[in-house]
């Protein structure tokens, strides 16, 4: 998966652990949820956008401009590996 950062991160002196795809958790960020790296964007901000309102990559990206089209795609395939590893995280996840 991701590596851990050893840099201990400013706002809450944890650290934090990136993974390849550009996702990272931050303990003192957004409650720990996974997030677009260096933004507040948590990944199931963007799966609920996809998944249950039914809203294509274009509008996402309109809605959220300081993410990438790149970024958002990465954040839906780091949320499709979480729920089909972790089969439970869909129902605590969306509701």
């Amino acid at each position: 998966m991701g590596k851990r950062d050893p840099r201990p991160a400013v706002e809450t002196g944890h650290p934090r652990h990136r993974f390849a795809n550009g996702v990272e958790v931050m303990p003192g960020r957004c409650s720990g949820q996974p997030v677009i790296q260096g933004s507040r964007l948590t990944t199931s901000t963007i799966w609920s956008c996809f998944a249950a309102c039914g809203w294509s990559l274009a509008h996402i990206a309109r809605e959220y401009p300081s993410v990438t089209r790149k970024q958002i795609e990465a954040a839906l395939q780091f949320e499709c590996a979480l729920r089909a590893r972790l089969p439970w995280a869909m129902t605590l996840r969306d509701g």
